[in-house]
């Protein structure tokens, strides 16, 4: 994501765009997100939702089965579709002041797909509305001052890397698509496995490291950090904690992400899981993508 900078004047203009136009943009850009939505759950496949089954875990590495073991999807049913809530913070460049956000993300496993929306406080009355998805194999991020002064609007290669790296980071709430024929594995040693993932032209892999006990500790790739044109790629990582159980399988609760600059580490993201949910009615009565 680019490096945002508001001067005094502009951090007053965009303030009265908050208060004035604002709420219209936030309504527009929510509608957008529902419409998304909706149209990524139209395409599910009728087939989608077959078991997995304990057959499907022979011939992976030991880590990778023993924590698809834990994970407890063993004999039930693939999610059609999965609702993600979290809430927690985040920054855009070190040394810059931690925001509070909140995000909701929708994913099917088949087809492969994502569409999510981050909400956080650039400053006073002016949110840092964020849009990233894949979909028809393409990813897009899409972020925007006050949901309505565009910051970021990316595609092309480098975004349909950096989202379906962050598709297979986030598969830990819904690992059963780790379970899958577009999903390779390869043993590096007794506690790491790298993973690959194939949808359509677009080809991604990271490594997971995993503890004693089953669980994932983290996953670290080389992504792009704007996805955008000529950016270069650099080592993420993905840190997981508090598991539980949640919506019948064991997920983390707790992810933090970071960067790794020139400069060193960069943490950009601390989340908590508020809410995991899979296959609920559409729409959801009483409620929509983006309402806090």
């Amino acid at each position: 994501m680019k490096p945002l900078v508001l001067g005094l004047a502009a951090s007053l203009a965009l303030a009265a765009l908050a208060g004035t136009a604002g709420g219209a943009a936030r309504f527009q850009f929510r509608k957008q997100m529902t419409r998304e939505t909706a149209e990524m759950l139209s395409a599910i496949a009728p087939a989608a939702g077959t078991l997995v089954s304990a057959s499907e875990l022979e011939g992976l590495p030991r880590p990778v089965s023993k924590y698809l073991r834990y994970a407890a999807i063993v004999g039930k049913r693939r999610p059609r579709w999965v609702l993600v809530r979290q809430r927690g913070q985040v920054r855009l460049e070190p040394g810059e002041a931690w925001m509070p956000a909140s995000s909701e993300r929708n994913y099917t496993l088949d087809p492969l797909a994502f569409v999510g929306q981050t909400w956080a406080n650039a400053a006073r009355f002016v949110p840092l509305a964020t849009r990233d998805m894949f979909f028809q194999q393409r990813g897009h991020v899409l972020t925007k001052l006050a949901a309505a002064l565009p910051v970021v609007d990316a595609h092309g290669p480098e975004a349909d890397q950096s989202t379906l790296l962050r598709y297979l980071a986030e598969a830990v709430w819904f690992p059963h698509a780790l379970v899958s024929p577009a999903v390779s594995w390869q043993a590096l040693d007794a506690t790491s496995s790298r993973v690959s993932l194939t949808e359509a032209s677009s080809r991604v892999s990271g490594v997971f490291r995993f503890a004693e006990g089953g669980e994932i500790q983290s996953f670290s790739a080389e992504r792009h950090r704007v996805a955008g044109e000529g950016c270069p790629r650099l080592p993420w990582r993905v840190s997981y904690g508090g598991w539980e159980q949640r919506a019948g399988v064991h997920v983390p609760t707790e992810l933090t992400a970071r960067w790794r600059l020139a400069s060193g580490d960069f943490t950009h993201s601390e989340t908590k899981l508020v809410e995991l949910a899979y296959d609920l009615p559409w729409p959801r009565r009483g409620s929509r993508p983006g309402r806090r």
